[in-house]
C-alpha cells in the first residue's frame, strides 16, 4: 500500500524548515533508511532553493508544491511550481575536472540531486513546473 504526502510552501526560504519538519515526520514510519531520508532532504532543499532564487521574476507570493509517495521499495518526489519555465534534466552537465570554485558558480546543485536520485522527469503543464525524482530504498 502506497503512502501518500503532500505539502504545500510559499516561495520563501523561511519556508524550508517547515517543509523539513513534515517530510521527517511522515517518513520514519515507512521504515526508510537514514541515508535515503538525508538525500531527500538534501534533493528537497536543492530543488526548492532553486525554484526559490531563480523561479520567479516578481516579489508576489507563489505556491511550491511538494508530493512524496512511498510504495514498493521507491521513493518519488513530486515538486511543483508556478515559475519560470526550467527544465533540470536540460541543464549541463557538470565539468567535475573544472577547478572547484568555477564549479560553484552553478549546477552544482543539479549536479547533486542527479547523483542521489535513481531517475527524474520533467515536464510542463498549465503554467507549471512539475520535476519528478524517484529513489529506491
Amino acid at each position: 500500500m502506497a503512502h501518500r504526502l503532500s505539502a504545500t510552501i510559499y516561495n520563501q526560504s523561511n519556508e524550508l524548515p517547515h517543509l523539513r519538519h513534515i517530510v521527517e515526520a511522515f517518513l520514519p514510519p515507512q521504515q526508510i533508511k537514514k541515508k535515503i531520508r538525508y538525500a531527500i532532504d538534501l534533493i528537497l532543499e536543492e530543488v526548492i532553493t532553486n525554484v526559490i532564487d531563480h523561479g520567479y521574476e516578481d516579489r508576489q507570493q507563489h505556491e511550491i508544491t511538494v508530493r512524496l509517495q512511498v510504495d514498493k521499495g521507491q521513493v518519488a518526489i513530486r515538486v511543483e511550481d508556478d515559475g519560470k519555465p526550467f527544465n533540470p534534466l536540460a541543464a549541463p552537465r557538470l565539468n567535475t575536472k573544472n577547478p572547484s570554485l568555477e564549479r560553484l558558480e552553478g549546477g552544482l546543485g543539479i549536479h547533486l540531486v542527479r547523483s542521489l536520485m535513481n531517475s527524474m522527469a520533467y515536464h510542463r503543464d498549465q503554467g507549471k513546473n512539475i520535476f519528478e525524482i524517484w529513489l529506491r530504498y
